[in-house]
């Protein structure tokens, strides 16, 4: 994405280009699916990538986030607070709505 133009399929717009380097990448989003509510992850998988963060969180978790928070601002705007919490808050898949609530309340603070 950085060093060659691509393109996407949009339901509504059809093909859609983007010129290289046109986007900037502030989140990775790895969606595993898990067949328990919480997982605890491997401490040697890597949080971050060419200046991008990179979180890790069940399918479930991720269509709920989806569903709740209904904008892509409202997703960044989550992502990234959800950076900022101590690595054992974001070494587990699982239980994502209780970071939700934890955060969520943590911006009403502010």
């Amino acid at each position: 994405m950085r060093d060659y133009p691509f393109w996407c399929e949009h339901r509504q717009r059809g093909r859609v280009a983007f010129d290289a380097g046109a986007l900037s990448l502030a989140h990775g989003l790895a969606a595993l699916e898990v067949a328990t509510a919480r997982v605890e992850l491997p401490t040697d998988l890597r949080d971050h990538a060419h200046r991008m963060s990179i979180m890790y969180i069940s399918l479930n978790d991720m269509l709920n986030l989806v569903v709740q928070l209904r904008s892509v601002p409202d997703l960044a705007t989550y992502l990234d607070a959800r950076v900022r919490l101590p690595v054992s808050g974001r070494c587990s898949v699982g239980g994502e709505q209780q970071l939700c609530i934890y955060i969520h309340a943590e911006r009403r603070e502010l």
